[in-house]
């Protein structure tokens, strides 16, 4: 599965198959987005506040301790993903939220993402390419909540795939390796 341009038009369908459509922005800003969007509402607790029952923007920017405003803005960017749904002047969780983004969930996705958001901090792909390194120092950098969430997301991988070596999970060892890693 990935990311793409669906035309919901003909127009666009055929803006898409005759090449008018930047296809490398929507890869990119497209998907950077909505990594940052679920990410950061992870770290923020917004799913975790919603998992008790629907609340107001101003009800999820209280529990979670974030301000009004930019809370609004983070929960209409997850109705527009999916990830929630609006009805009637409140937010509640969209089914695939209540399944995989609630910290009270046995399959929750949680601590795999904050693994992930933390891996982003650190990945300096265009380092690597340019020098044939990658920031050494990696550990040295994490205060105690990174600590936590490393020891949570790798916990997390390694238990959705016990069969698979760690590194099959990061990013970066994917570009380091440049082959495409196998499973054990």
């Amino acid at each position: 599965m990935r990311l793409a341009a669906l035309p919901q038009t003909f127009t666009e369908w055929m803006a898409l198959i005759t090449g008018m459509v930047p296809t490398p922005l929507m890869d990119t800003l497209v998907a950077l987005l909505l990594a940052k969007t679920v990410m950061a509402a992870t770290a923020v607790g917004v799913f975790d506040a919603l998992e008790r029952g629907p609340l107001t923007a101003s009800e999820a920017a209280k529990w979670c301790r974030t301000d009004l405003g930019a809370t609004e803005k983070l929960l209409r960017a997850l109705c527009a993903c999916k990830y929630l749904k609006y009805v009637g002047n409140r937010f509640e969780l969209a089914p695939v939220s209540r399944r995989w983004m609630t910290r009270e969930w046995p399959d929750s996705l949680q601590s795999g993402i904050m693994h992930c958001n933390l891996d982003l901090r650190f990945m300096n792909f265009e380092e690597y390419v340019r020098l044939g390194k990658t920031h050494n120092l990696f550990h040295s950098d994490l205060c105690p909540d990174d600590w936590r969430n490393s020891k949570l997301g790798i916990s997390a991988r390694l238990t959705c795939h016990p069969t698979r070596p760690m590194w099959f999970y990061s990013p970066m060892w994917c570009i380091i390796s440049m082959s495409p890693p196998t499973a054990a």
